[in-house]
């Protein structure tokens, strides 16, 4: 499978959870009280302090991840920081989300501008989609992105795969593997066949007048 057919494919499941989140934050469910279990918080700002057992699902305008999670943090919100520390793998969706805390295991995310931070660090794969995305942390094993303009000042651990316009700004000895660059491929165009019009044409061919006013 290419990098791009894994991209669509991660990013249809990011889509998937942040339909789900964001229903559960127009639900205003309340933060859970139980000791385990999933954690459900909405509001306009979200900030996840205090040490959690159990996943957390959270939506918000802003949703901060400060306390320690022992478990996955799923969570969409216009401005999205992980500055605690996860032990499980984030699946996050924001305008803006960074990340200056540790994850254990792996990220999936969507946004328009991705910060790794210097101090922040995922300790398996990340899989990202965005305008913008600098990895100045580390990433244990693979990355894997969509992106407009990408830079790598960190360390990445394993490979790294990207499709975007423009070539990526990487710092020597960043990456311990292999770097594969693509391009996105344009939209096809569709072209009638000789002799055939356009989808267009045959509407107006085939679309009935309306009658006449008498």
């Amino acid at each position: 499978m290419n990098s791009r057919s894994r991209t669509r494919r991660y990013l249809a499941a990011v889509g998937a959870i942040c339909l789900v989140v964001l229903c559960a934050g127009a639900a205003q469910l309340p933060s859970a009280t139980d000791a385990h279990g999933p954690h459900f918080y909405s509001g306009v700002a979200v900030d996840v302090s205090g040490p959690v057992d159990g996943d957390v699902y959270a939506a918000g305008q802003s949703v901060t991840i400060s306390g320690d999670v022992r478990g996955d943090v799923i969570a969409a919100a216009q401005t999205v920081t992980v500055s605690g520390s996860v032990d499980g793998n984030v699946r996050l969706a924001g305008q803006a989300v960074t990340i200056t805390g540790k994850v254990t295991r792996s990220g999936t995310i969507f946004a328009s501008t991705l910060l790794v931070d210097r101090q922040g660090a995922l300790g398996r794969d990340l899989v990202a989609a965005g305008g913008s995305i600098n990895i100045a942390g580390q990433v244990g094993r693979d990355v894997v992105a969509s992106v407009s303009q990408l830079t790598v000042d960190g360390t990445i651990g394993g490979d790294l795969t990207y499709s975007s316009d423009n070539t990526a700004s990487i710092r020597p000895d960043a990456v311990a593997g292999t770097v594969e660059h693509t391009r996105p491929q344009a939209a096809p165009r569709w072209r009638s066949p000789p002799g055939r019009s356009s989808p267009a044409g045959c509407w107006a061919r085939c679309t009935p007048s309306s009658p006449s006013a008498s």
